[in-house]
């Protein structure tokens, strides 16, 4: 490379940063839905719903006259999902080897998200990368998930990174506001299919329309020109 690492530690969200898992995120939903004789949304709808958790997931989902039955959608989700975690799930088009890249250049690399850790790691498994990752936290492990910033300043303590040697990569709102409350590069990605506000571009650091834009800014002079 023509230049050292901008960042000593990157921090990954998962759903629609590492991986699209929209589409079984979505199959699980609609499956629990039409078991239990509820309306199902539109599966863009269902995918727009992810990021704060399965609990506020399964809420969205439901009509408001429907939403005492949250609690049982959502024990049925969790168990669904967990059967069919990697159906139409796959890592995003030159993730692999920027994981590889990113610690064959001394980068640590984390996930901090809002599945359970659990869950996470068993799916990153099935992709083949949970090795890849220094560490893998989801919100049981702190007291607050994100958007606040307990996930990334614990993975900071973790990884003994301070917050300026660190970026936070993700899609959403969740992983940009958690960033900038923790004090870290906040890198948005704009390639998934997950919601995001419309002025969440303004509240990031820097926006990133590829994997390979993402690699050019992690690692300098090992990909594609970044987008912003």
């Amino acid at each position: 490379m023509d230049a050292p690492p901008p960042f000593r530690l990157v921090i990954f969200d998962l759903d629609g940063t590492l991986a699209d898992t929209g589409a079984d995120i979505a199959a699980a939903m609609t499956r629990v839905l039409d078991a239990l004789g509820l309306p199902a949304p539109p599966a863009a709808e269902i995918i727009h719903g992810v990021g704060w958790g399965a609990e506020v997931l399964s809420r969205k989902v439901l009509a408001p006259a429907d939403r005492g039955r949250a609690g049982e959608v959502l024990g049925r989700f969790r168990a669904d999902y967990r059967e069919h975690l990697v159906v139409e799930t796959r890592l995003y088009p030159g993730m692999p080897a920027l994981l590889d890249a990113l610690r064959a250049a001394g980068v640590a690399t984390a996930v901090a998200t809002n599945k359970p850790g659990e869950l996470t790691r068993e799916l990153l498994r099935q992709l083949g990368v949970l090795a890849s990752f220094d560490h893998v936290l989801g919100p049981e492990g702190v007291e607050r998930k994100k958007p606040a910033p307990d996930p990334i300043e614990a993975l900071c303590r973790r990884c003994g990174v301070p917050p300026a040697a660190t970026a936070m990569v993700g899609d959403m709102e969740t992983d940009i506001d958690a960033a900038r409350a923790a004090g870290v590069t906040a890198v948005l990605l704009t390639y998934s299919n997950f919601w995001r506000g419309d002025d969440l571009a303004a509240r990031a650091d820097v926006v990133l329309d590829s994997v390979e834009a993402l690699r050019s800014y992690l690692l300098p002079g090992s990909g594609a020109q970044p987008a912003r």
